[in-house]
């Protein structure tokens, strides 16, 4: 989900995509569960498709869900590079009154909803392997029902699995990404892969709940076309230019469902753009009508060269009546190019419709937070 902390929310003008988030107290300190020594050997997980709410009828779409094990309980969460550290719903799973810390955190998703509570130090596996366990702090969110809850009781997903493994976190100057963690245990793992499957209908899918979607791998890599992806105490981002000499701070974020872009660069990659007539796709009015090419370039670290990505706005609009049954008959739903006008802001969110067109690398630097990506 798109998060920024407080102390960077300034100028950010996003129609409310920003988290607000503030500590309390001290923390820290380990788990008091046993740490067994993390050898070096790649951690591969699958992604799946989910929904936020299983009851409702008009759920969201492209909600990418992983399965973790915390202190024993499978858990599912969203998997989320447009956030730092893992936060899940109280309750979920057995957490004795000793692995609370004294911190405190607070904020808000994009869409207006609250998260708060405390941290606790948790036993997390990425895998079912008692070999794949890290003891690691997790904001625990004491904010589960009532409309301002991101993740209310009842929910498929019960929580945020958050990889973008920069200081952006969900409790200030704690919580960081599990591969953080995983990185201090052994330096072998400096890295992760995120990769899609192709669509079985080209552009959408409607597949069920146990069917992957794609997987993360983390480990040790290396890459060619490095990009630039420090966002210097805040969130990572990239500078993504446009037609007309625009250029956008631009975050790749697959807890973001849609692709969101501002009315100018629209206006630049559209000929003749106007939202009346080139948006109300499916009949909303911010989403832009299926079949226009968008394309944006990227400057590569260390280098004179730019990487070009395109993709193509969806759906087509005759897909739309079928699209939406499926998201109302509570079915898991993955549409890429699904993009919107968010009219004037500082930042874009290239969101999971763009993200599972391509193949990703996160690499760490020293400091154990994220220095490049590499986009294939």
């Amino acid at each position: 989900m798109r998060k920024i902390n407080a102390k960077q929310l300034l100028a950010v003008a996003v129609c409310g995509l920003a988290l607000a988030s503030c500590g309390g107290g001290g923390g820290g300190g380990g788990s008091s569960q046993t740490q067994t020594q993390i050898s070096a050997n790649p951690i591969a997980m699958n992604i799946y498709a989910g929904s936020r709410i299983l009851s409702s009828t008009n759920v969201p779409f492209n909600i990418p869900v992983i399965v973790v094990y915390i202190n024993g309980q499978p858990v599912r969460l969203l998997f989320d590079t447009g956030a730092s550290g893992v936060l899940v719903n109280q309750g979920t799973f057995p957490i004795p009154q000793s692995a609370y810390t004294s911190q405190t955190f607070y904020g808000h998703f994009g869409d207006g909803t609250v998260f708060s509570g405390t941290v606790a130090n948790v036993q997390v596996c990425l895998t079912s392997a008692s070999t794949d366990c890290i003891n690691m702090p997790v904001a625990v969110n004491s904010n589960t029902s009532g409309s301002t809850a991101p993740f209310p009781t009842g929910s498929y997903i019960v929580g945020d699995f958050g990889m973008d493994c920069s200081e952006n976190t969900f409790a200030t100057n704690n919580t960081f990404c599990p591969l953080y963690y995983l990185w201090q245990q052994n330096q072998y793992f400096n890295a992760y892969s995120l990769s899609f499957y192709p669509l079985s209908n080209t552009y959408y899918a409607t597949p069920d709940f146990t069917t992957p979607i794609g997987s993360i791998t983390l480990g040790s890599f290396s890459a060619n076309n490095l990009i630039s992806y420090t966002g210097n105490g805040s969130f990572p981002y990239v500078n993504a230019n446009y037609n007309n000499s625009l250029t956008y701070r631009t975050i790749y974020d697959t807890g973001a469902n849609h692709i969101y872009l501002t009315n100018d660069v629209l206006s630049a990659e559209i000929p003749y753009f106007n939202i009346y007539t080139d948006g109300y796709n499916c009949s909303r009015s911010n989403w832009i009508q299926g079949g226009y090419p968008i394309s944006y370039s990227i400057p590569l670290a260390n280098s004179s060269s730019s990487l070009t990505i395109s993709f193509t706005t969806e759906p087509p609009a005759n897909m739309c009546a079928s699209i939406l049954s499926s998201v109302s008959a509570n079915n898991p739903v993955i549409v890429k190019g699904d993009t919107f006008d968010i009219g004037s802001s500082i930042l874009e969110f290239m969101g999971l419709p763009e993200v599972i067109n391509h193949n990703f690398i996160w690499l760490l630097g020293s400091n154990g937070m994220v220095q490049y990506i590499s986009i294939q």
